[in-house]
């Protein structure tokens, strides 16, 4: 671990607003802003330091078809989507790595990754009569570019289990437990791989939802089972590294109907307004 010692936490909020274009379509946007910082034990180094990233991270407007939902008793929920995403300007823009071998003080993270991506997913929810309402999602991100500043992230695939115990009250709320698997493969700054890049994590946790005037909250913990990365351009057998990689979320879920205006509505208002 060394000079790269230290506890990297990321504060994140995500606002989400999802708009029902018709009974078969619905386009989300997501904001994510937040803070993230790393605290550093050691005397500041070219590596690392106490250091703070705070503001607007990237956007993702998602268009989902749906396959089937039953919304009542039991029957299947399923959605194909697909978007893009849209970078923010809160990006590294020099290679950490090269700044790194040439002695250049330098940072590792940023709210935002600095390049368009496209992405797919597939969500799919079977509730019954049983014990269990099983459910999850699968979801590939994939980036469009290079950057202006000769960065492109890995291609990156998540999966989601999630069971509702739906039989149980515990707190008021129904529990869950949820799996999470990741992979990335490795981003590169200039064509050149960047070390430690590519990897993959498995998360168990689990959680608990309630509905309470008229909005969804849920809050869930996870923590990790697996964590591997590749080291990349370095000799494996100098790297010592140790990783956690534990999660929090609390989520508030509120829908509203918006009105509709018919031609002739519009018409008759304006004619009301003349007189």
């Amino acid at each position: 671990m060394g000079d790269h010692k230290g506890n990297l936490r990321s504060k994140l909020a995500e606002i989400n607003a999802t708009f029902g274009i018709s009974e078969q379509w619905n386009m989300s946007v997501d904001m994510m802003l937040g803070n993230r910082s790393m605290d550093y034990y050691r005397v500041e180094n070219i590596h690392h330091r106490d250091e703070h990233k705070l503001g607007l991270g990237d956007t993702r407007v998602t268009l989902r078809y749906l396959f089937e939902n039953t919304t009542f008793g039991p029957g299947q929920r399923m959605f194909l989507g697909s978007g893009l995403i849209i970078p923010s300007k809160n990006t590294l823009q020099d290679d950490p790595f090269l700044m790194g071998r040439n002695g250049q003080r330098h940072t590792h993270f940023d709210l935002g990754e600095g390049v368009y991506k496209g992405l797919l997913e597939f969500q799919y929810f079977n509730r019954t009569q049983g014990f269990i309402y099983p459910g999850g999602f699968l979801k590939v991100v994939f980036p469009l570019q290079t950057n202006q500043y000769g960065y492109k992230p890995g291609l990156q695939m998540s999966s989601v289990f999630i069971g509702y115990l739906q039989t149980k009250i515990l707190f008021r709320g129904v529990p869950f437990v949820q799996i999470i698997g990741q992979y990335r493969s490795v981003d590169t700054w200039s064509g050149l791989i960047a070390p430690n890049s590519e990897g993959g994590v498995i998360n168990i946790g689990g959680g608990l939802s309630w509905s309470w005037a008229g909005n969804y909250l849920t809050l869930s913990v996870r923590g990790p089972v697996y964590i591997t990365t590749s080291v990349a351009g370095q000799e494996q057998d100098k790297v010592q590294s140790r990783t956690d990689a534990w999660g929090f979320s609390f989520s508030i879920r509120k829908s509203f109907t918006l009105p509709k205006f018919s031609p002739e509505q519009i018409d008759g208002e304006e004619h009301d307004h003349e007189h």
